[in-house]
């Protein structure tokens, strides 16, 4: 799940919800690049002047974003077998 400016998109929802430092978990350095880059590419889409306007410049660009993070879940899942893992969006 991203949410502006939380810095991860990752969250822990068992102890007392907020996104986790990517750095604390036993991931490949590829991964948690990409979850950066991921969490980087949604706040870009917020609009400081106006935050109502905040979103993507297209429904195209919103479904690519939406499956990439559908990706992003799935390599959590390999590489996490122990956790569980879910993708929220909404």
């Amino acid at each position: 799940m991203t949410d502006y400016g939380a810095g991860s998109p990752v969250w822990d929802d068992e102890a007392g919800g907020g996104p986790l430092d990517l750095t604390t978990l036993a991931i490949s350095d590829d991964l948690r690049s990409a979850l950066a880059r991921w969490q980087a590419a949604y706040d870009a889409t917020y609009c400081r002047s106006d935050p109502a306007a905040s979103g993507f410049g297209s429904p195209a660009a919103e479904r690519a974003f939406e499956a990439d993070g559908k990706q992003l879940q799935q390599r959590l899942v390999s590489e996490l077998p122990a956790c569980e893992v879910r993708y929220f969006s909404g």
